[in-house]
């Protein structure tokens, strides 16, 4: 009997992943192997998944942004006015010791 698998699933848990390896070694310092390595997956399953490097770095770049406007909308959902922007600002600006980047990844 073949496998079923959820296939949006499994292409969103390898975009996480690279989200997580380039958060942790900068993107000049990953790769499609590494995407895969990190994952526990072979180069062969992230390339029926993605097309290329750039898919996976979009994917990776929308679960980012996805992330941020999840932190942003929770932190200022129950503010209004000035309140809120302050909070969204906050929520941006980099004046936390950990970058919005790794409050996301968590």
């Amino acid at each position: 009997m073949p496998r079923v698998v959820d296939h949006e699933g499994r292409r969103h848990e390898l975009a996480e992943t690279a989200w997580r390896a380039i958060v942790k070694y900068g993107l000049d310092g990953t790769t499609t192997r590494l995407f895969a390595r990190e994952s526990g997956y072979s180069n062969g399953v992230l390339a029926h998944y993605f097309e290329s490097k750039d898919d996976i770095l979009l994917e990776a770049l929308r679960i980012s942004h996805d992330g941020i406007d999840k932190c942003i909308r929770e932190a200022v959902d129950d503010k209004g006015g000035f309140d809120a922007l302050r909070t969204f600002c906050v929520e941006l600006l980099p004046i936390s010791e950990l970058p919005i980047r790794e409050r996301i990844s968590r």
